[in-house]
């Protein structure tokens, strides 16, 4: 289903304690904010705290007990990563949200921004690849919003916002839906209506991790809102106070660093999410995370700085391309390409991405920025680009990559608009052909070591890598090609539609595959009823 989300804000300036940092003038700011005039975070966060937590529920008090009796490691963990949990506050009660919506990325990622999952989810809100498009967020070569800690906390909370007014205000079935899919809790509730039972979050058929999820996260309320229950100190300090600075042209994290007067470190920690260590190329709106005392400084450099001379761009290799074409069609040089992307050679691969340094310094000793080597490897969905052609419909789209309008539509909120535009590109996301794990290597290993570790064969870890040789070394990255089990998927799906008759068992035993592997692809339950005209996506 297509969601229209309203984004709240176009900027946000988390604290501002520095006046040159914003305008009183502008609406799109979020509101100054005095050091003195702040409780404690934690009692904002107490105070606005509005769910019932259903104390008396079983799951409920099952995972109360568990996370009472680890209250230590829940201590720790806030106490850790206060400064960012105290940007999610901020925002979640700029909007005037439940204090309940803070506390998910503890249960999906524990505030960590590099987090991933093997499905292809990222972030401290653990966002998958195509419901991050849904909201507006970007994943490219260059960056991926997911990481980024204001970016996906305001269209997280977007999200929920919406799925709060969708449900009909019901906060418990927004969460599931932010766990499970708002179809998976639709679907649940039309077949309790079917059967006239009730359709509330405890009475609805959800998938298991659905009925966890919700119950952990209302425990983990009841522990905050009642932290002397369970000898839990929380923080009574606030966070580190962030600013973000609008930047307006590509610049690498070292030129920003420099010009805010801050270390690298700490630069690249607050903004992960540049996987170039460079802001992205002719994209007017980014915003760089940083300590207020460091703004004005960085607010001064962005004024003042002329036009970089070098700028960079990414290249994808196609057939026929040679070192010698590229570096012609960006107005750049042989050597400098080389240098960008440590090739020692001439030759350059077919599907290969490379860095192009282009502009009018280009010279031998240009030193490229470091690059996140753990970016190349994405796990979960992959993303593929569809040019419309004259005369596409919608449904002629879907059909061609086995998926339905409605996904297009919600990926693409803005070019999947009728009537379609010719030459635009949409955005379509796909099961990966190959499943990869990431493999760091350590003092010691083996090729030989590490394919009998992984199940596979040496041969295919060195294609996968593109190695020459047996030759690896500590701290190298590497792509391990997962063994094949059953219930990933190898392949793009296929769309059967439910027939009079039709059982679970009968369906699975037709198309030779496991029970489970249907059950799970289609967030079905053996008790799932089938109905005619339903459709159901199979893996081969």
């Amino acid at each position: 289903m297509l969601i229209s989300l309203i984004r709240k804000h176009t900027s946000f300036i988390l604290v501002l304690a520095l006046a040159a940092c914003s305008s009183a003038s502008s609406t799109h700011h979020r509101a100054q904010v005095q050091q003195t005039s702040i409780p404690p975070v934690w009692q904002t966060i107490q105070s606005g705290l509005g769910l019932q937590h259903y104390t008396d529920q079983p799951p409920v008090q099952t995972h109360y007990q568990r996370y009472c009796k680890h209250a230590y490691q829940i201590q720790q963990t806030l106490q850790d990563t206060l400064p960012t949990l105290s940007t999610i506050a901020q925002v979640a009660i700029k909007d005037n949200l439940p204090s309940e919506l803070i506390l998910i990325p503890y249960i999906e990622s524990h505030y960590n921004p590099l987090a991933y999952s093997r499905t292809g989810a990222a972030g401290l809100w653990q966002i998958m690849p195509g419901t991050a498009s849904g909201l507006g967020l970007r994943i490219n070569w260059w960056i991926d919003q997911r990481k980024d800690m204001l970016a996906s906390t305001e269209a997280a909370l977007d999200y929920l916002d919406y799925l709060y007014h969708y449900f009909g205000d019901n906060w418990l079935l927004a969460i599931a839906a932010y766990d499970s899919g708002e179809g998976t809790v639709k679907s649940a509730i039309r077949k309790n209506r079917m059967h006239h039972k009730p359709t509330n979050f405890w009475s609805l058929p959800l998938p298991k991790e659905t009925k966890v999820y919700v119950p952990k996260l209302l425990a983990l309320a009841e522990i905050i809102q009642h932290p002397e229950r369970c000898d839990l100190a929380l923080p009574n300090e606030n966070g580190s106070q962030f600013t973000a600075i609008a930047v307006p042209q590509q610049l690498t994290l070292t030129q920003l660093a420099q010009g805010a007067h801050v270390d690298i470190g700490t630069l690249t920690e607050l903004n992960p999410q540049f996987s170039r260590a460079m802001t992205e190329y002719n994209q007017p709106h980014q915003k760089l995370l940083l300590p207020p005392e460091n703004a004005q400084y960085l607010q001064s450099y962005l004024l003042n700085v002329k036009d970089i001379p070098v700028h960079w761009q990414h290249h994808q290799v196609h057939t026929g391309d040679t070192l010698a074409s590229i570096a012609q069609q960006f107005g750049s040089q042989v050597t400098a390409i080389q240098m960008a992307n440590h090739i020692a050679t001439s030759t350059v691969r077919s599907g290969q991405h490379l860095l192009i340094p282009v502009g009018s310094l280009i010279h031998g000793h240009i030193v490229p920025p470091t690059m996140d080597k753990q970016s190349y490897f994405k796990l979960g969905p992959q993303q593929t680009l569809h040019t419309i052609m004259a005369n596409e419909s919608l449904s002629q789209i879907a059909k061609q990559y086995h998926i339905t309008t409605g996904m297009i539509r919600f990926w693409n909120p803005e070019n999947a608009k009728l009537p379609l535009q010719v030459g635009k590109r949409l955005v379509i996301w796909l099961p990966r052909q190959t499943h990869f794990d990431i493999y760091i290597v350590k003092s010691g290993d083996s090729l030989g070591s590490i394919a009998q570790k992984a199940g596979v064969s040496v041969r295919t870890i060195q294609q996968a890598n593109r190695l020459i040789g047996h030759i690896i070394f500590p701290d190298q990255v590497l792509q391990i090609p997962m063994a094949k089990k059953p219930g990933l998927h190898h392949t793009l799906p296929s769309i059967y539609t439910v027939k009079r008759g039709d059982s679970i068992y009968a369906i699975a035993h037709r198309h030779r595959i496991p029970v489970k592997n249907l059950l799970d692809w289609n967030q079905l339950m053996l008790s799932s009823v089938l109905h005619p005209g339903q459709t159901l996506t199979i893996y081969r």
